[in-house]
């Protein structure tokens, strides 16, 4: 909303927006993790998603974390691939397409109370993302990458390029 935007002085930090679904991984630590939808829900997400739960858990462990909160969305191929993240009862299909869908991170918190600036969360998001990307094969976990802006103008000449690449728009 511009009406917000236009009130920032500085540089802005602006992401793609996706069309998937909003989920929080929490880490609690050892082997006690779960995904939650904003409302609070976990639904199948547990059962569904435990590969990409394995990425973050040993990824995080490796970067010293014992425990932790990643924010994210989940999306497959399509917006059909992507609810089948939720199904209780899958067909062949719906195991492809859940092993198809990626995790988007875009924050790391230590806990629900972490008053870090977003530029040391982003830092060890990074770190976390990189161990991933270097040390899983076949991951399914994504940074969500963010662009330093210094005006509005930027801001909106990103969000054309993130509808062109098929993102719903920017934030």
């Amino acid at each position: 909303k511009e009406k917000y935007v236009a009130k920032f002085t500085g540089d802005l930090l602006v992401e793609p927006k996706l069309d998937g679904l909003r989920l929080v991984f929490v880490w609690e630590g050892r082997d006690k993790w779960s995904f939650f939808s904003r409302s609070g829900k976990n639904d199948r997400y547990n059962d569904n998603l435990k590969h990409i739960a394995a990425n973050l858990v040993g990824a995080m462990h490796i970067c010293g974390w014992r425990k932790g909160i990643i924010d994210g969305e989940v999306m497959g191929e399509t917006w059909n691939s992507t609810l089948a993240v939720k199904r209780k009862e899958l067909t062949a299909q719906d195991l492809e397409e859940i092993a198809r869908c990626r995790f988007h991170a875009f924050d790391h918190l230590t806990g629900p109370d972490d008053v870090r600036p977003q530029h040391e969360r982003r830092a060890t998001l990074n770190a976390i993302c990189g161990h991933i990307e270097s040390n899983y094969a076949d991951s399914k976990v994504t940074l969500v990458p963010q662009t330093r802006v210094k005006s509005l103008e930027e801001a909106r000449a990103l969000f054309n390029v993130f509808l062109t690449q098929g993102y719903e728009g920017a934030i």
